[in-house]
């Protein structure tokens, strides 16, 4: 079947929209998903040395993050205090940071995705910041 130019531009308009729908229906924000983060690598940024390290941190939406290292044998469970930032998708670039506490212990994770990719910046005050390259950024049915 031919079409007119005119149904054809159309046609292919109305299927760009609705594309863009279907996309933005899948966008996961940071703030209100439970997301999983999966992390191959670390760089110790008071030595700048990077080392293969696997883990993977679970953001309970604005709540509270679960950091798994070691395959599982150390859990850590941190209740988050604020979140400065707002980044409505995780396809996209954008940055948050999360004010956590845990045992009286306070720390900042900063999630970022730039060009370079996904990273997780954690601050720990006087005991030294680490950042941690992402892999993967799935959803959680926590």
């Amino acid at each position: 079947m031919k079409f007119s130019p005119k149904i054809e531009r159309k046609m292919a308009f109305m299927f760009f929209c609705i594309a863009l729908l279907a996309n933005s229906g899948f966008a996961q924000n940071i703030k209100t998903a439970n997301l999983v983060w999966k992390i191959d690598s670390a760089v110790n940024l008071s030595t700048n040395k990077g080392v293969p390290y696997h883990a993977e941190i679970k953001t309970v939406k604005d709540k509270k993050l679960i950091w798994t290292q070691k395959g599982g044998e150390r859990v850590s469970e941190y209740t988050v205090v604020r979140v400065e930032g707002d980044w409505q998708n995780v396809k996209a670039g954008g940055v948050v940071t999360y004010f956590l506490t845990k045992d009286g212990h306070t720390c900042e994770m900063k999630f970022e995705k730039a060009n370079v990719g996904v990273t997780i910046t954690i601050d720990y005050g006087a005991a030294g910041k680490s950042k941690f390259l992402v892999s993967t950024i799935n959803e959680s049915a926590l």
